[in-house]
């Protein structure tokens, strides 16, 4: 094995037991993000390159350049300037290696000491990678395949974040994918109605010959509140006893006196249409003393529930989760985001509550637009709903994933219980500030590379791996349906980092 460089001890920064740097023998070898080895006595030291510096002693005064264009003197030439170039990589150390596992940073390593590439076999177990798990793609600067724990990734929950046109929607279809082609069942919610096109085989046979996969189509179940702004759609609502008092509430855009009023009525009795609701509530106020103007108002702004279109003979859990297939609950339809809000909170409820009593099988959740349904300034009823499998699903088998480009929108309590973090091009150094608490310290140092990251290149980072990596997300086996549509073939073929 070919050394990349050497570790170097400088004054101002000599080797520690958690810090290094050394001289790059290779500028083409090495790149930021790379993992290295350096074998020192006993124990093998691992570090990721995390700075690349290039030093040069002809240049090191700029007055040089200033007095030679003065008094006509030669300067060097490039090729001359090309040799007494050097390049330093500053490193981080993340271990040293065992047999069996990867113990903490202990001791420096010794100047002199010569730093080499880990190997790929090597690096897979260093990650903790998986081997036959699911497939996001390859390490951005290697050939190394990139398979996450089926298990452990699920278990934990995911959140794909970055900004509008990076690869978000598309990085989830492959997870989507992957998760169906193992027979899990995935409920989808849908506002840009992206996702029906699973069901097509995409064209890219040789892209994804590259990670041995073939084009295919995969089993879909398409629901929308509105099936004729929909084609090929079921139509998909909740019944008035599916709908908990303060999904009505806030449905009807109810004040506290209201919602409290309904809220009583709720505890009264069980109702299974609009007309029993009323007759609950006008009895429940003459017996609690409301007010006739509250109960008028209550009554006139139960209309409104059929004004949002998401009321109707409700839908039965057992056809919406099925192993392999997956469910898209499609609100591309024209309505209203109270009505989007309260559809999905109860659809998600009634689903929740059917897998923790052991009716349905286990699923996942994937939430488009989750900073929609999962603000961080308000508090709608989805909101709680979604906090709620995000701290509860992983009990009773059901992960969730949530996609957003408004970082700094979507609530932070649904983000720091993703335990994995799969983070594409983020520019804004609102979202940036926002995000960078709620990371562990080993990710927190990467998130200044999140604005330079290229299209269909993401950040990976959490409890699916040891340590944070790079990876240039593969190829889908189905048709993406986004409006990043076309860069598939470019999230295929990105070039390695410099």
């Amino acid at each position: 094995m070919k050394p990349v460089g050497v570790v170097v001890s400088r004054q101002t920064s000599p080797p520690t037991h958690l810090r290094f740097e050394f001289h790059v023998q290779d500028e083409d070898s090495i790149a930021v993000g790379d993992y290295v080895l350096v074998p020192s006595g006993k124990h093998d030291i691992i570090a990721r390159v995390e700075e690349l510096s290039a030093y040069n002693s002809l240049f090191e005064r700029p007055e040089v350049l200033i007095e030679g264009r003065i008094y006509s003197l030669k300067l060097p030439t490039p090729y001359e300037s090309r040799l007494t170039r050097s390049v330093v990589a500053k490193a981080r150390i993340l271990g040293t290696i065992n047999v069996y596992d990867i113990d903490p940073p202990r001791l420096p390593p010794s100047p002199g000491e010569k730093v080499y590439k880990i190997p790929e076999e090597l690096l897979s177990r260093v990650i903790g990678l998986s081997e036959k798990g699911i497939l996001l793609g390859k390490m951005w600067s290697t050939n190394l395949r990139v398979e996450l724990d089926l298990r452990k990734t699920l278990r934990h929950h995911i959140a794909i974040l970055g900004a509008t046109g990076t690869g978000k929607s598309y990085a989830c279809g492959v997870i989507v994918e992957e998760l169906l082609r193992r027979g899990v069942a995935v409920v989808i919610v849908d506002p840009h109605g992206e996702y029906s096109t699973l069901t097509i085989p995409s064209k890219k046979v040789h892209e994804l010959e590259r990670y041995g996969l073939r084009p295919r189509g995969f089993r879909i179940k398409l629901y929308s509140p509105k099936p004729d702004e929909c084609p090929g759609s079921s139509r998909l609502r909740v019944s008035i006893s599916d709908l908990p008092s303060e999904a009505l509430a806030e449905a009807c855009n109810m004040t506290d006196v209201q919602e409290d009023l309904v809220f009583l009525a709720y505890k009264r009795t069980r109702f299974n249409s609009l007309l029993a609701l009323e007759e609950a509530i006008k009895i429940t106020a003459s017996k609690y003393g409301f007010k006739d103007v509250t109960l008028i108002s209550v009554l006139r702004r139960l209309i409104v529930l059929n004004e949002l279109g998401i009321i109707g003979e409700g839908f039965d859990p057992h056809r919406l989760v099925e192993p392999g297939v997956a469910t898209i609950l499609d609100l591309s339809c024209d309505m209203e985001e109270r009505g989007r809000r309260v559809l999905v909170g109860t659809v998600l409820l009634k689903l929740f509550e059917a897998r923790r009593r052991g009716q349905i099988p286990p699923f996942v959740v994937v939430i488009e637009e989750a900073h929609r349904f999962a603000p961080q300034s308000e508090n709608p009823f989805s909101k709680r709903v979604i906090r709620r499998i995000a701290r509860e699903g992983r009990k009773f088998g059901v992960g969730l994933v949530v996609v957003s480009q408004r970082v700094v929108g979507l609530d932070k309590d649904v983000i720091s219980q993703c335990g994995t973090k799969i983070l594409l091009r983020i520019d804004s150094i609102t979202d940036l500030n926002f995000l960078t608490p709620l990371l562990e310290h080993s990710a927190s140092a990467d998130v200044r590379m999140l604005p330079l990251l290229p299209t269909g290149v993401a950040l990976l980072t959490g409890v699916s791996v040891r340590f944070p990596m790079l990876v240039k997300i593969r190829p889908r086996m189905s048709i993406h349906g986004g409006s990043g549509a076309i860069l598939g073939g470019d999230i295929s073929d990105t070039d390695r980092p410099r």
